[in-house]
């Protein structure tokens, strides 16, 4: 088997499942209990706080634990406009943006909220666009660091900026999800207010997210609780997905992988005959989106009975059907949206893996070409 679709999601460190088996088997206790097995929980949530804390420069009372990658997005925008009505309703929202984040701009403009789709421009922000719209009505902007689809990497520094020049209020929420782990994220540098995390997408496991909230940027909780996670995500923790994380984080932090899967996008583009139409610009890498002439799905199936899986677009979105939003957004002709393949790397990926994926691409590309 060859797994080339980890933008969608990640197979879970060996270390990562020995560490959560540990934690279910030992550690049960519930985190909010007195007693002892209590306090070890909270204790290994307390560590794995500081961990992830440490990756990115940040404090620890900014770091929050969230179920998914989805409520860290809905929390951060909804809870911040919820709190903070007073900061007006104007929201700029990038028009390639994640499900989890655009449907929160098509909610809150049925909701009396203003919300204006940022325009992307040869493959990055409409940078124009934004100095014209940004202003002192807007509330807070959303724009992810890395496309789920294309790798495309996004300025999110360079926004900040644009923010600190003329001097507005605005609040800066990032979806980083495909981003942590691969850019080098620091709070001070990246300037972003808020930053949404998924474990799944780094070798931890599906269900534990993070949202980091700036010191002094409050948010309204969606739900109600126990108050835990400092009352804006209440439920009891999972305590084994959380230790999950951090482990993760451990191994990413020391090992490195994002040069290793940049090398191997590189010979994957190498070994990729020239005329196949590449669909990613300003990529980092992690992700190359081509589109084939033949239909997505017809190749989809051709490449998993060779044992080689990819897809065809967002995880959440492919079965859906339609136009691909996301590719639109970023100008690729209607044909080519809909034979688009997604291709993403982890480093658990070998040479030989890329570059057999990448011959049989070639393969289907010339045995179409010929009929």
């Amino acid at each position: 088997m060859i797994y080339l679709d980890n933008a969608a999601t990640t197979r879970p460190y060996d270390s990562v499942i020995a560490r959560m088996a540990e934690v279910l088997g030992e550690a049960y206790g519930n985190p909010s209990s007195l007693h002892r097995m209590g306090m070890e929980a909270e204790n290994i949530i307390t560590e794995a706080r500081k961990t992830v804390a440490d990756s990115i420069g940040a404090k620890e009372n900014e770091i929050y634990f969230t179920p998914s990658g989805t409520l860290a997005n809905n929390t951060a925008i909804l809870g911040y406009l919820r709190r903070n009505k007073h900061k007006g309703n104007k929201v700029l929202i990038s028009s390639v943006e994640h499900a989890s984040v655009y449907n929160i701009g098509k909610y809150l403009l049925e909701n009396g909220y203003t919300v204006e789709w940022i325009p992307i421009l040869n493959g990055e922000p409409d940078w124009i666009w934004l100095e014209e719209h940004l202003d002192t009505d807007t509330a807070l902007v959303s724009m992810m660091a890395v496309n789920n689809e294309t790798g495309t990497v996004f300025d999110i520094p360079r926004l900040k900026n644009m923010i600190d020049r003329k001097g507005l209020k605005t609040v800066l929420h990032s979806d980083c999800i495909q981003a942590y782990g691969k850019l080098n994220i620091s709070v001070r540098d990246f300037g972003a207010d808020m930053m949404s995390f998924s474990g799944h997408k780094i070798g931890a496991p599906k269900g534990i997210g993070v949202l980091y909230v700036k010191k002094g940027v409050l948010l309204e909780p969606l739900y109600l609780g126990g108050g835990q996670e400092n009352n804006l995500f209440s439920g009891t923790e999972n305590v084994a997905n959380i230790a999950g994380f951090s482990e993760a984080v451990k191994v990413f932090r020391k090992e490195k992988p994002v040069e290793k899967v940049k090398a191997l996008s590189k010979l994957f583009l190498e070994t990729l005959l020239p005329e196949i139409p590449l669909n990613s610009k300003h990529s980092l890498g992690t992700v190359v989106n081509i589109s084939m002439n033949l239909r997505s799905e017809i190749v989809l199936h051709m490449l998993e009975s060779e044992g080689i899986y990819v897809s065809s677009g967002s995880a959440c979105s492919q079965k859906k059907g339609g136009s691909n939003r996301v590719l639109e957004g970023f100008s690729v002709p209607k044909k080519q949206q809909d034979t688009a393949i997604r291709i993403s790397f982890s480093h658990l990926n070998t040479e030989d893996e890329v570059r057999y994926a990448a011959e049989k691409l070639n393969e289907i590309y010339l045995q179409n070409k010929k009929k």
